[in-house]
């Protein structure tokens, strides 16, 4: 409610006039300006209230108390009112402000009255209307609790109808989750003895193999062996029967025929065991093709295994099984199919021969399910490894076996790889590593001879 009206002050200011007639007398233009304190002193001496107000203001109320005769020199012929009259006037004037600011406070009072009274019955009627209006909320209220308690009643019985079936669906699905789950275990079992039945028939098959080359292996060294025995036996008694001017000329085509023994070419081993081993070569499976370079590797190095070969080669001639059945499937798989040397399977195969196949064995290869990312590899060709003569050219095997290792690097490779795809890019990325570093050794040792 509002303030009520606030009795009057004792005295009142007189408002100033609006505005102020420039002045005509030709001897107020000639006089000095007054300043803002001395035209206060003017206003406050004839009772005007100079608050907030500036100097044009200031000067127009001096100017009006100097018209009234109030304060400057009355102009000729005019009398000037002395002290008292002033007082008197300004007296005069206050009474008249006093009784006129009282019968505004009183009429003031006489509205304030009137409104207190309008507000105090709209508050009357105000609080009834809110009562009558809280008397219809609670009665729609208390019949919308009795709505809601019933729904409520209504949505329990539903539900617990609802649980009930829903528990006897829960149990209908799990008896038959768990007969399909039983299926399941049980053709996977099946399919895993299958496999490792396959597997080892495989293995007996290499086996079989492994053992038939070992002992025709063995039976061409007895030839050469004998051979050999028979020659230098040969070659004793002729030089016995010779003088001892022609038994160094002997001695002299004895180590050149020994040197060119063990530095021959394997192609002229396999014709010599053909000579000799007729029915052998006859029964036996022809070797795999090789390539110039991979001819001239084997010249190079006909009989040396380094500790590469001798890891991976043991590893292909593992039997055991460490519970890892596909896992070991995997390996084997790779180490004979694309990784060791056939027929003997006791060397890795050249690294240009391993890096224009290692496509052949990236997923879905060799029983491993197959991948999106493996389907982004380029495979490198022959003729991207060759230089100007033909050959494997190492600054291209260099480029080529970075590209691998960057290809299956663990940080690059996508995140849903399946166990078995993990360790088949493991097995290729040692694989690849270990044939460069041997191809690197052999390369620096063929350097330190010439």
């Amino acid at each position: 409610s509002p303030a009520p009206p606030q009795p009057p002050p004792a005295a009142a200011a007189v408002p100033p006039p609006a505005t102020a007639p420039a002045s005509s007398d030709p001897q107020a233009a000639t006089k000095p300006r007054l300043g803002i304190k001395e035209l206060r002193a003017i206003c406050h001496g004839a009772g005007i209230n100079t608050v907030g107000m500036e100097r044009g203001q200031l000067e127009a109320a001096a100017e009006e108390v100097r018209k009234r005769g109030t304060y400057f020199d009355p102009p000729p012929g005019m009398h000037a009112p002395s002290e008292e009259e002033i007082r008197a006037r300004q007296e005069e004037y206050r009474k008249q402000e006093e009784l006129r600011r009282q019968e505004e406070y009183r009429k003031q009072e006489e509205e304030f009255r009137r409104q207190e009274e309008f507000r105090k019955q709209e508050g009357l009627r105000a609080r009834q209307e809110e009562l009558r209006r809280r008397q219809e909320q609670e009665a729609i209220a208390e019949q919308k609790r009795r709505e809601a308690e019933e729904a409520r009643r209504r949505a329990v019985e539903e539900e617990a109808r609802r649980r009930a079936a829903a528990e006897e669906e829960a149990r209908r699905r799990a008896v038959e989750e768990e007969h399909r789950r039983r299926l399941a275990a049980e053709e996977q079992l099946r399919r895993q003895q299958e496999a490792q039945a396959r597997y080892q028939q495989q293995q007996a098959a290499w086996l079989r193999q492994q053992q038939e080359e070992e002992q025709r292996r063995r039976a061409a060294e007895q030839q050469a062996a004998e051979q050999r025995r028979r020659h230098e036996e040969a070659m004793r008694k002729q030089q016995q029967w010779a003088g001892s001017t022609s038994q160094q000329h002997h001695q002299q085509q004895q180590q050149q025929w020994t040197h060119q023994r063990n530095h021959s070419h394997p192609q002229q081993q396999n014709n010599w065991q053909r000579q000799h081993y007729p029915q052998q070569h006859q029964n036996a499976a022809p070797p795999p093709p090789q390539n110039h370079y991979q001819q001239q590797q084997q010249q190079q190095h006909p009989h040396h295994h380094s500790a590469a070969d001798e890891k991976y080669a043991a590893m292909a001639n593992q039997t055991g099984d460490d519970g890892q059945a596909v896992i070991t499937r995997i390996k084997h798989d790779i180490l004979i199919q694309w990784a060791l040397q056939p027929p003997q399977l006791q060397m890795l195969r050249p690294i240009d021969a391993l890096i224009t196949t290692i496509h052949k064995v990236f997923p879905p290869a060799l029983g491993v399910s197959g991948h999106d990312y493996f389907t982004k590899w380029k495979p490198i060709s022959a003729a991207d490894i060759a230089g100007a003569s033909g050959l494997p050219e190492e600054e291209k095997l260099k480029k080529s076996v970075r590209k691998i290792r960057f290809f299956l690097h663990p940080d690059k490779l996508p995140h849903d790889l399946n166990e078995e795809q993990k360790f088949m890019t493991k097995m290729l990325w040692d694989v690849t590593s270990d044939a460069w570093e041997e191809f690197q050794k052999h390369k620096a040792d063929l350097d330190w001879v010439k």
